[in-house]
């Protein structure tokens, strides 16, 4: 990088920028089981150039935004943490009991009872996209998943006639892909 003409975290956030529009992916030459991008590619992409002192600006605000991300995300991890110390004390142990039995699937209240899973839920049927093409179903993979919450974090809705079968990944923009495992 030449020092006198661009900022490094101003090109950073320009890289960031032009991952999530794609652009790396449309540069991008495959190969078998790789991909990759040549520097001449990168060389040649235009690019909108402002004046440093605007550039050390904006490399500041987004560090700003950057910085309480951070903050936010270090916050939800110590709340999700405290949700699970919470959940593992209340599905075990209730709200202000003191007198506990143990149990062949643990320590519970004692005036709780211990019962299979089937005498209090009951099972549906899995319903067969493909029986149903007009259908709008939600479509979850494990891209749909966050990673550290365990939380779903998002779907897409695909008629039954375009729901992938097994095997097959639907992208964001709704082409397809053959899986290899």
């Amino acid at each position: 990088m030449n020092p006198g003409k661009v900022i490094p975290e101003w090109v950073l956030y320009l890289f960031i920028r032009l991952w999530n529009l794609g652009v790396f992916r449309s540069l991008c030459h495959r190969h078998v089981h790789q991909a990759g991008i040549s520097n001449r590619d990168i060389l040649l992409l235009q690019i909108p150039l402002p004046p440093l002192p605007e550039q050390k600006k904006i490399a500041e605000i987004l560090s700003v935004v950057d910085r309480a991300i951070e903050e936010t995300d270090e916050a939800i991890e110590k709340t999700e943490k405290l949700k699970r110390g919470l959940m593992e004390k209340l599905l075990t142990g209730g709200i202000g009991h003191t007198d506990f039995q143990d149990t062949e699937i643990g320590r519970i209240p004692r005036d709780w009872k211990v019962v299979r899973l089937g005498e209090v839920c009951k099972k549906t049927n899995q319903i067969d996209p493909k029986i149903e093409p007009n259908r709008v179903f939600k479509y979850l993979d494990v891209s749909s998943v966050d990673n550290k919450t365990l939380r779903i974090v998002d779907y897409q809705k695909v008629l039954g006639k375009e729901a992938p079968s097994e095997g097959e990944e639907v992208d964001s923009k709704g082409r397809r892909t053959i899986r290899n495992c």
